[in-house]
């Protein structure tokens, strides 16, 4: 007997309407579902779309006025996966400051460096939300990697808001604020590509990728406590959705 643990996922509208209905009266599901079977079960259809299981949307997808919005980590997580379209994604430099990071989208002449500084918040006015005063360069990271992800890929994001395009002003944990529309940041060109910000970590992305096996895949858990990533990293995030695809595959 297996000790896997099965990952529910709906196969038809009706088992992911019973899911949601389920899932709706759990009491860990965040405030604004919690007993809203239908706004479940938008989070589930919409994360569907992206390629992600019901629960990985519920982490991943607000839903605020109406409207699906994803998250800063899910939406790197979802370009840097897809190997096919994004060559690289790079963290190439994170401070209280500024944050800068750099993609090459395959078939692309060149590579697009973006940045956004805390000048560019504080011309967008949000340096008065208290997650900016307590957490600024995580902040930069969630703008600055929202933005790059919809400047370049926006067929693999398909055109989702970002949390603050529908609610500037609401407080949320760093990992919920992606970057806001009134203040764009600089986009640049570059033919020449850095190395590596993180040498094991690319290591590693590598790995999780290639991985052919759940045996291999569980392997490299060791290699990524030892990063100490914090339960939102983008890499812990594919990891998961790796584990997955390997777990259909064996299912299949």
């Amino acid at each position: 007997m297996s000790n896997e643990i099965t990952i529910i996922t709906p196969k038809s509208l009706e088992e992911a309407r019973s899911l949601s209905s389920t899932i709706s009266k759990a009491s860990l599901l965040p405030d604004a579902l919690r007993g809203k079977e239908a706004d479940v079960l938008m989070t589930i259809m919409t994360g569907a779309e992206l390629g992600l299981g019901p629960m990985q949307s519920i982490r991943s997808i607000d839903v605020i006025k109406g409207k699906p919005t994803l998250k800063a980590e899910a939406m790197v997580a979802l370009v840097r996966r897809r190997r096919d379209v994004c060559e690289y994604l790079v963290l190439r430099k994170s401070d209280a400051t500024a944050c800068t990071m750099e993609t090459k989208r395959v078939g692309d002449p060149v590579a697009t460096t973006l940045s956004f500084t805390i000048e560019d918040a504080k011309a967008a006015g949000l340096l008065s939300n208290d997650n900016w005063k307590r957490f600024p360069a995580a902040m930069l990271r969630a703008r600055c990697g929202s933005a790059i992800c919809k400047a370049v890929y926006s067929d693999l994001t398909l055109g989702l808001y970002d949390p603050e395009e529908i609610e500037p002003s609401r407080s949320v944990e760093p990992r919920d604020v992606t970057p806001p529309r009134a203040s764009p940041p600089t986009i640049e060109s570059t033919a020449t590509a850095l190395p590596p910000v993180d040498v094991a970590r690319e290591a590693l992305e590598l790995a999780v990728e290639s991985a052919q096996t759940l045996e291999t895949l569980t392997s490299l858990v060791p290699q990524m406590q030892a990063l100490k990533m914090r339960g939102d990293d983008p890499l812990r995030l594919r990891w998961g959705a790796r584990r997955y695809e390997l777990s259909k595959a064996v299912a299949a």
